[in-house]
């Protein structure tokens, strides 16, 4: 049997805030950094949506329906591009028809919303569902949670919602098979191969790596390699062409490295197709939640100190407020307070994860990121006092 592999990309932009004074509050001035979204949103879409589309184009035509991949993008994020950058989303509609791209389903917000409100996770992912539907006609199947945040009973409740499997960060010590969560066998969980993916979304560029400058011949025999019945492979695509600039090589990198695959028998899967790759799936017992950031792989990223646990949850407590009022420009603005990017920047951890986080913020510092969104809420929160 040709060595399977389950190829998938996440793309994401946040509504980015403005450094939101104390004295700002009840002025109720703009929230939204909506020039420095927009500076983002113009020089990822240059850098890396139109020319992934592109790659994935030129293999289209070379290789047919033995290459797709599986795609995951926020909400917000489409929401962006239709308003500002529509040809990306004109290039993944074509891709779409082909049949290249197999989307997956996500919270619309990028939120952590499943682990303070099941209401508004669900909300969430069904305003994505649709949101798929709208632009790509299809209908996602398999669920990709905000940064791979997954414990148990997320299982249960997107079975429910009639998905049929999820991915999952690959913390188990073979992450090549499809696993289940316990006491639900019919419902599959898809891991992360960490090594392998990291590889290409970090170390590829990385001059003190043992392997610099990767070679696609090597790659490709090491994915070609592994055991077990599917090899996922997962990354931001904001590391091709963006993290991952194109004077590294990356675009011919990955045009050889998906030729190489297909030429020695390799066959590529969307994600819904893995899933069944095996009759009996192992159950994999998740009791605390997992994600795939920083080093510790749980929910510290964005929960791990006081500014995020208070920031996190002045959000949720709005939720009643919010919903109650049926403006809908206030629902979007709240969901918009809810992206992830937030709570990320408020992050205090040290060395390369700290790093990681400080790379990602536009604020000078950890503290500030927490004082002007704690401003904002104090803003929002006025203004549902006055409805």
């Amino acid at each position: 049997m040709p060595k399977a592999i389950c190829l998938y990309f996440q793309a994401h932009q946040p509504y980015r805030h403005t450094s939101f004074p104390v004295f700002s509050i009840g002025t109720h001035a703009p929230y939204e950094d909506k020039a420095l979204n927009l500076e983002v949103l113009n020089r990822v879409s240059d850098r890396c949506y139109l020319p992934v589309a592109s790659l994935w184009d030129r293999l289209g035509q070379r290789f047919g329906d033995q290459f797709q991949v599986n795609v995951s993008a926020s909400g917000h994020l489409l929401q962006q591009l239709e308003t500002h950058r529509p040809a990306v989303i004109e290039r993944w509609q074509k891709l779409s028809e082909k049949g290249q791209i197999h989307w997956l389903g996500e919270t619309f917000a990028h939120s952590l919303s499943f682990f303070f409100s099941r209401e508004e996770f669900f909300e969430q992912v069904i305003e994505h569902r649709e949101k798929v539907w709208n632009l790509f006609q299809q209908d996602p199947r398999v669920f990709r949670n905000t940064e791979l945040a997954y414990q148990n009973p997320m299982g249960f409740f997107l079975k429910q919602m009639g998905y049929k499997g999820m991915l999952v960060e690959g913390l188990v010590s073979d992450p090549n098979k499809v696993y289940s969560p316990p006491h639900i066998p019919d419902f599959g969980l898809l891991p992360r191969h960490v090594l392998r993916s990291d590889d290409l979304a970090f170390r590829f560029a990385d001059p003190s790596w043992e392997h610099f400058p990767l070679q696609a011949e090597d790659f490709a025999a090491w994915m070609l390699q592994e055991p077990g019945e599917v090899l996922t492979i997962g990354l931001d695509m904001e590391a091709l062409g963006e993290h991952i600039s194109a004077e590294t090589g990356i675009w011919e990198f990955w045009e050889k490295l998906i030729e190489i695959i297909l030429r020695e028998g390799g066959k590529f899967l969307s994600a819904e197709q893995a899933l069944v790759r095996q009759n009996e799936k192992p159950a994999w017992d998740v009791p605390m939640a997992i994600s795939w950031a920083d080093q510790e792989k749980d929910l510290s990223a964005w929960m791990g100190n006081s500014m995020q646990q208070e920031a996190l949850h002045k959000v949720y407590e709005l939720e009643a407020v919010v919903k109650e009022s049926r403006r809908e420009d206030w629902v979007a603005t709240w969901r918009k307070l809810q992206n992830s990017d937030h709570f990320y920047y408020m992050a205090t951890k040290k060395g390369t994860d700290g790093n990681v986080h400080q790379y990602f913020s536009p604020f000078s510092s950890p503290y500030d990121a927490y004082i002007y969104f704690m401003n904002i809420i104090a803003d929002f929160q006025l203004q549902l006092r006055k409805s």
